[in-house]
C-alpha cells in the first residue's frame, strides 16, 4: 500500500494485523511493523515470492496492473 493509504487507516489498526505491511513511500516513515520499500522491486522482495495483496492508491495501482494475477475489487459503503 501506499503512504497515504497507510496514514489514513485507524491508528489502532496499523499496521494491518496478521500479515505482513509493505509500504511504498519515497518519504521515510518510521512506523513499527511496516516494511519500507522506496519501489516496486524493493515491495515485491519483501513478499519472498509469496502471494501478495496491493491496496492503493491510486498510483500504487498502476504500478502493480501489469504485474497481477487476479483483480478483485471491493467496495466500501457507509450509512449516510
Amino acid at each position: 500500500m501506499g503512504r497515504k493509504t497507510f496514514e489514513s487507516l485507524p491508528v489502532k489498526f496499523r499496521p494491518l494485523p496478521g500479515r505482513d505491511n509493505i509500504v511504498m513511500s519515497r518519504k521515510d516513515l518510521s512506523e513499527k511493523g511496516i516494511y519500507l520499500a522506496k519501489n516496486m522491486e524493493e515491495a515485491l522482495q519483501f513478499t519472498n515470492g509469496n502471494p501478495a495483496y496491493v491496496m492503493g492508491g491510486s498510483e500504487i495501482y498502476n504500478l502493480f496492473l501489469y504485474t497481477l494475477l487476479h483483480l478483485f475489487q471491493f467496495y466500501h459503503y457507509q450509512d449516510p
